[in-house]
């Protein structure tokens, strides 16, 4: 089921449980696409500039999204397997495109972005991985992947003009709990079996 909807409401909120959706949003766009059994997709929506776009396949996968601000945020988020969840919150301009594959992989994001851009592409497939990221303020931006099963990534950029790219790939990698604040770029590989 794909859903579109458009309206001048100042709020969108759209549950859909395995179900046709519906959606209310002030110039903002809701798409929603569900295959097979169980599949949740929570979307609140404020002010303008807002779009999420969901793609759910597979049995028990649970997205949370919530857009705030009036500025430029989207979402692309797509889940297949069984037993994901994925929360998404965002306010003003921010890009996120989360893809997750396998079973029970978890996937938390928040961003604020106080002037400018934020960016996240966090990827995880296989087992039991769990992903989580705060980015605010300014150019952050963050590519995360993941790969195995049980691994753990946490990360947090606050402001001016971060970078990071960490690709894990493995099973049972410990969690390196990278923060950073302020003009700093960071690239990290981490590979075990």
């Amino acid at each position: 089921m794909l859903l579109r909807a458009r309206s001048i409401a100042a709020l969108a909120i759209c549950l859909s449980i395995g179900t046709p959706a519906l959606a209310i949003a002030a110039e903002s766009a809701v798409h929603i696409n569900q295959v097979r059994d169980g599949n949740q997709a929570e979307i609140s929506q404020s002010g303008r500039g807002a779009s999420a776009t969901v793609t759910q396949e597979g049995r028990r996968n649970r997205s949370e999204i919530s857009q705030q601000g009036s500025g430029a945020t989207s979402t692309s988020l797509t889940q297949s397997g069984t037993d994901n969840l994925a929360a998404t919150t965002q306010s003003g301009p921010a890009t996120l495109r989360l893809t997750q594959s396998g079973v029970a992989n978890v996937a938390d994001v928040r961003q604020a972005a106080g002037s400018l851009a934020n960016v996240a592409m966090l990827t995880q497939s296989g087992s039991d991985n769990q992903q989580s990221l705060v980015q605010t303020g300014d150019d952050n931006r963050a590519e995360l992947n993941q790969n195995g099963s049980g691994n753990i990534m946490t990360a947090a950029q606050i402001g001016d003009a971060n970078r990071l790219v960490w690709t894990q790939t493995g099973n049972s990698l410990s969690d390196l709990r990278i923060s950073q604040n302020g003009g700093e770029s960071m690239i990290v590989t981490q590979r075990g079996w």
